[in-house]
């Protein structure tokens, strides 16, 4: 079952790399700046985790625990993918704005039901990962969830001043995660 994890893991970071190619070679090239190298980090907490299930495992195995995770990992998986190929051209740099081509408010498909699809997918990605891998790292979630949360924070203020009352509108019918 491992192996069907390190599949999907690269899948989704090849998913990002092939449709966001820009910040991979603006990385590669060392033209990233300090401030933005957490989102190439982000990227690379699968790999840390994985290894984190041969430093930190807590212990035997629970089935509940690895359907769970599962359960969270592939549906995590699928929205964040689902939510990047629907956000297409409009996806910048978390956090800002920079990306000249975002003249639309993606309102449709994931982001129909989360107003933050991607986010949403990959921190249920990293606490199912957590789960199935049995690790400790499961308690880094609670810090990635106030990094999204003021990441969201800051990109709402945003959206707001560029979309004004469409975005309030969009906003006031759509929660942030899943739930208002």
């Amino acid at each position: 079952m491992q192996w069907l994890l390190f599949i999907l893991l690269a899948a989704i970071s090849l998913i990002w790399t092939i449709t966001t190619p820009k910040l991979f070679w603006d990385f590669m090239r060392g033209q990233v700046k300090a401030k933005d190298s957490g989102i190439m980090l982000f990227e690379l907490l699968p790999i840390l985790q994985t290894m984190g299930f041969f430093i930190f495992p807590w212990g035997k195995p629970n089935l509940l625990l690895i359907i769970i995770g599962w359960i969270l990992f592939l549906s995590g998986w699928m929205l964040a993918v689902w939510a990047k190929f629907t956000i297409k051209s409009n996806w910048g740099k978390p956090g800002t704005l920079d990306n000249p081509t975002k003249r639309n408010l993606v309102t449709g498909g994931p982001f129909r039901i989360s107003r933050n699809p991607i986010y949403v997918g990959l921190f249920a990605v990293f606490i199912g990962l957590e789960l199935i891998l049995h690790s400790w790292l499961i308690f880094l979630s609670i810090p990635l969830y106030i990094a999204l949360h003021k990441i969201i924070y800051k990109e709402e203020i945003l959206l707001e001043s560029r979309f004004g009352k469409e975005y309030v509108e969009y906003k006031s019918h759509v929660p942030r995660w899943l739930f208002h």
